[in-house]
């Protein structure tokens, strides 16, 4: 669990990072860029693209410079220029630097002991330009030429946390993705052995089962009836099943069941350990929905497909801006939500309550200017305090019918029609 102290002395530190003239140097794009003293400062820059701003970029600008109480703020133009002299690297270290915050902390939770992780893939739109299109590459959708880079995320979902992501270009495979991440960091942490990875029927193929049982990965799939013979002719139940792939023999274990829809549900894993039963990996691959909740939430709640910039570089870096919030979300949620479980405990309420996410989402992203670059870390009670009293009810095994019907959506086509 993230604690509270934790919190202060990771902004502590992040707002030395972002003020450094290593850092600064390490990640400015021209020579002489920030040399001289201006308002719009490397520090200034990287904090405002941070709180992910919404509105128009001339409404964003005179805020946050009215917070700083300047009295007039620089142009559009002169903020579009002064973002392009900064590598997108640095928002992206940023990004990791939530995921190193992650290992110091330890979860009792999990299945049996083990954390859950996710690896499932998405599409963005981005704006159409000549850069864009060059960088990403288009995918025809009707009558449109679309930009909408794919994007691959490895997801801690026992500690709600993006580990780690891939942005990759229009026509990339996203089993390329996966194999890849295969070989994040994150993975190769204290706690690997004891991690198990889920994978959605998009992703099962000879070679990912393979290079898993090859770094000794535990894994759980759904595979679809267009796998492999040995697993399509297994009867109903959990079986052995023995698989033979360029003179390589995998075992794999085959979980198939019947749906309500009467859909033969096939899921396999290299976990054969007999205590194990059914109903423990059905709900094992229950899990995986917090991928997709986590989806819901960068382009529904944090809005990460409206951006205000246009050109690769400034795109990769809100994109790694909404991914940095994202976490750091997610972390105050978690002490918000360990305080309002004490109150529960204390009180014996008849309904159980977590924080309001979408509440805390806008919480966070207007407090970041003045944690990062006024180095107000008592903001940190004074958020927690506020995100505790603003609640949802939990309600557990909720089962809504999908309508044939897709709702309205800003961005049609990339936001699934279950999120």
């Amino acid at each position: 669990m993230v604690s509270i102290d934790m919190l202060q002395g990771f902004f502590h530190e992040i707002h030395l990072l972002i003020h450094s003239h290593d850092f600064q140097h390490k990640y400015t794009l021209q020579k002489n860029a920030f040399s001289r003293k201006r308002k719009l400062t490397f520090a200034c820059i990287i904090s405002f693209l941070l709180s992910l701003p919404k509105k128009s970029l001339v409404t964003e600008l005179d805020l946050l410079f009215e917070k700083m109480e300047y009295s007039d703020s620089p142009s559009k133009q002169a903020f579009s220029l002064a973002r392009q002299k900064i590598s997108y690297h640095a928002f992206e270290e940023l990004f990791y630097q939530t995921t190193y915050l992650n290992k110091q902390t330890s979860s009792s939770e999990g299945w049996y002991g083990h954390r859950i992780l996710a690896v499932d893939g998405t599409t963005l739109s981005v704006p159409s330009s000549p850069e864009t299109i060059a960088e990403f590459g288009v995918k025809k959708w009707y009558s449109k030429q679309c930009v909408i880079p794919k994007v691959s995320v490895l997801y801690d979902i026992t500690n709600d946390l993006i580990a780690d992501v891939i942005f990759g270009e229009v026509r990339s495979d996203e089993r390329e993705h996966a194999s890849r991440l295969m070989d994040s960091p994150y993975l190769k942490s204290s706690f690997s052995n004891k991690s198990i990875l889920l994978f959605d029927r998009g992703y099962p193929s000879r070679k990912i089962v393979q290079e898993l049982h090859g770094k000794e990965m535990l894994y759980l799939m759904r595979c679809s009836t267009s796998f492999l013979a040995c697993v399509n002719n297994a009867p109903l139940g959990d079986h052995i099943v023995i698989d033979n792939y360029k003179g390589i023999e995998t075992t794999l274990r085959v979980i198939k069941f019947p749906l309500e829809s009467g859909e033969i549900e096939m899921l396999i894993t290299n976990i054969l350990d007999s205590d194990r039963t059914m109903d423990d990996f059905k709900n094992l691959y229950f899990l995986r929905w917090g991928i997709e909740t986590k989806y819901g939430e960068l382009k529904n709640r944090l809005l990460i497909e409206k951006f205000c910039g246009k050109k690769p570089e400034c795109i990769r870096q809100e994109f790694y801006a909404h991914l940095f919030m994202a976490n750091i979300i997610s972390f105050i949620k978690k002490q918000s939500d360990k305080a309002i479980k004490q109150e529960e405990k204390k009180k014996d309420l008849k309904r159980n309550y977590q924080t309001n996410r979408s509440y805390l989402a806008g919480l966070a992203t207007r407090a970041i200017l003045f944690l990062l670059l006024q180095k107000k870390t008592g903001l940190i009670v004074e958020l927690l305090q506020k995100a505790y009293k603003k609640r949802s009810p939990l309600r557990p095994n909720r089962k809504c019918e999908r309508s044939g019907a897709q709702y309205r959506k800003t961005f049609d086509m990339n936001l699934k029609t279950h999120l």
